[in-house]
């Protein structure tokens, strides 16, 4: 599956991007979760990549367009741990 191989991808590139960069990885992460109608696999799948994890601890970055991306795939795919 397509999908699952780009999620690799952007996962492994999370932990290594700067800003700008992680931004525009948490937007395709979305993207491709979108791309599971059912919200199971792929969303399980990036739970296996310790992907929620990454996301969860980005709610914490000093850049807040980093932040809102996290939020947005917390929001939209899992129950939202916001933190403040």
């Amino acid at each position: 599956m397509v999908e699952v191989g780009a999620m690799i991808s952007l996962v492994k590139m999370l932990c290594e991007a700067d800003a700008d960069l992680t931004v525009s990885l948490l937007r395709a992460l979305h993207k491709v979760l979108e791309c599971d109608s059912e919200r199971n696999e792929l969303v399980s799948h990036f739970e296996e990549l310790n992907g929620l994890k990454i996301v969860e601890s980005l709610q914490m970055h000093q850049n807040t367009e980093v932040y809102k991306a996290a939020v947005q795939i917390l929001a939209d795919f899992y129950e939202l741990t916001e933190v403040q």
